[in-house]
């Protein structure tokens, strides 16, 4: 009996369809739950609106709006938009009208390049990206208000703007129907000359004004400070004493009794036993 030669059979096999299914790989264009929640304690960087940056609307499909008069920013405690280099400074953004905000802020020189250093506040966090810094909120739920440090850059900067994106979430848990507001500040850098003077001079500033006697001073050591102010008879109107002083830039704020009556005072402030005074009118 021969031996039979049997020729095989082939059968199609469609690979080609195989390696698509299997190299296909769909990117939704939508944000997940576990996302959203995730940004709720920490945005992702370069979303503040900046020169050549995105805004939180890259992510959440509400709109933008100015910030002017809707965002607060405080810069030094409302003492002045001008800072010494190597010197920290408080700052605090804070809205209203929302059970959950966010926000994040960046500072750049002149050239877009990034300026000072952040220093995290309660419910706030640091990131970094496109080598820039930021800070951000850390917590979002039933908070309006941060308030953080920044440290100013070295000498020679210049102005610093801060940049800056607030988000009023609208709380339904997607990333629909939120409210971003974009906004931004300067500071400006004192001169060497200006900051030196600063730092030696020992004569005060006082400033009276709406209710308010504003110090500015410098001490070379502690000392003991306290505050008088008389009538043009002599006569002792308000008394204030801040006890021991540490040595440094000292600026203190108080407030004018109600009671005082409109007219002209010497307002005087004491350092140890040395007195700057000053001829004010108060109303």
């Amino acid at each position: 009996m021969k031996n039979k030669f049997v020729k095989p059979i082939l059968i199609g096999i469609p690979v080609v369809a195989l390696l698509s299914f299997n190299q296909i790989s769909v990117k939704p264009s939508y944000h997940s739950l576990s996302e959203i929640y995730e940004w709720s304690t920490g945005a992702p960087a370069s979303k503040t609106g900046a020169p050549g940056e995105n805004t939180c609307t890259q992510c959440h499909s509400g709109s933008t709006m100015s910030a002017v008069g809707v965002i607060i920013t405080d810069f030094n405690n409302g003492l002045g938009n001008t800072y010494v280099p190597g010197q920290t400074y408080d700052i605090t953004i804070s809205g209203s009208g929302s059970t959950t905000n966010g926000f994040q802020m960046t500072s750049l020189n002149s050239s877009d390049a990034a300026a000072g250093d952040f220093i995290a506040g309660t419910n706030s966090e640091l990131t970094n990206g496109g080598g820039k810094k930021y800070i951000n909120h850390s917590a979002s739920s039933g908070i309006s208000s941060w308030t953080f440090e920044w440290t100013a850059p070295l000498a020679g900067e210049g102005d610093v703007t801060f940049y800056y994106a607030y988000n009023k979430s609208n709380n339904n848990g997607t990333n629909s129907g939120d409210e971003i507001f974009l906004g931004n500040f300067t500071v400006t850098e004192e001169s060497s000359l200006s900051a030196l003077n600063t730092q030696e001079k020992f004569s005060p500033e006082i400033i009276v004004s709406q209710g308010e006697v504003k110090l500015d001073y410098v001490l070379k050591s502690s000392k003991r400070v306290y505050l008088s102010v008389q009538t043009m008879e002599g006569k002792m109107a308000f008394y204030s004493d801040f006890g021991i002083m540490n040595s440094g830039r000292q600026i203190s704020q108080l407030n004018i009794p109600s009671e005082l009556s409109n007219g002209v005072y010497i307002v005087t402030l004491f350092i140890d036993n040395q007195g700057y005074s000053k001829k004010v009118f108060i109303q």
